[in-house]
């Protein structure tokens, strides 16, 4: 058996990505500065900063209206599984 590298070229890939990495993923695909994005969200922006660089995680009720802004799942932010990028 070959040696499973764990580096790879493509900074996002679905099966190791992090919910931060997802977040700054579809963030960025709608075409969101994390400025923009926290004012939207009602937030300030060291806590957008801080889901994407998975110090933390949005309540309920934030993942919802992040989810909902940025066109993905809940469950796909949460997980990466279902409607994403």
């Amino acid at each position: 058996m070959g040696e499973m590298s764990l580096s790879t070229d493509h900074w996002f890939d679905a099966e190791t990505s992090t919910f931060g990495d997802r977040v700054t993923g579809a963030r960025e695909a709608a075409g969101f500065g994390q400025a923009e994005l926290a004012k939207r969200l009602g937030v300030r922006l060291k806590t957008v900063r801080g889901w994407e660089n998975d110090r933390s995680e949005p309540r309920a009720n934030k993942l919802s209206m992040l989810a909902g802004i940025l066109g993905v799942s809940m469950m796909w932010l949460m997980t990466g599984q279902g409607q994403g990028l």
